[in-house]
């Protein structure tokens, strides 16, 4: 199997260890990059090539304050600069899904012309086990 380029975006440790673990389960030897701001995601997928890119909704755009939609930011970033835009983030074989402990991040992606984006509710009571293999494999 190839080795996978994965990015997760969030600024909740606990989160990003249980999102590791997920990943690893299904890719083992998956090349996993964090990093905890909206901006610093966008930077990253603007200078990388990634398979994957999880996605917190409710994080800090810059730094500091978490802003209840960092994820939009986010897929505004991609839909802006991807492929088909300006070419800046490359999304030809990009997949991306918002990562949220929250059901009001779902409507707030709706609100913003997102409801097609997969949504992983990864809240500690539902099982995101068959979301993830359906994202990553």
């Amino acid at each position: 199997m190839e080795k996978r380029k994965v990015l997760i975006i969030d600024d909740n440790y606990r989160k990003i260890g249980k999102t590791k673990n997920q990943i690893l389960r299904v890719l083992p030897s998956a090349e996993i990059t964090v990093v905890m701001t909206a901006k610093q995601g966008v930077k990253k997928l603007m200078t990388n090539e990634y398979d994957v890119a999880v996605i917190d909704m409710q994080m800090p755009i810059h730094g500091g304050n978490i802003d209840l939609q960092g994820g939009i930011y986010v897929l505004n970033k991609i839909k802006h600069c991807g492929s088909s835009g300006n070419g800046r983030i490359d999304t030809r074989n990009l997949r991306y899904c918002i990562n949220s402990s929250s059901t009001d991040s779902y409507k707030i992606m709706k609100e913003h012309g997102y409801g097609d984006i997969m949504f992983i509710l990864n809240d500690g009571r539902h099982s995101v086990k068959n979301q993830m293999d359906k994202l990553l494999l």
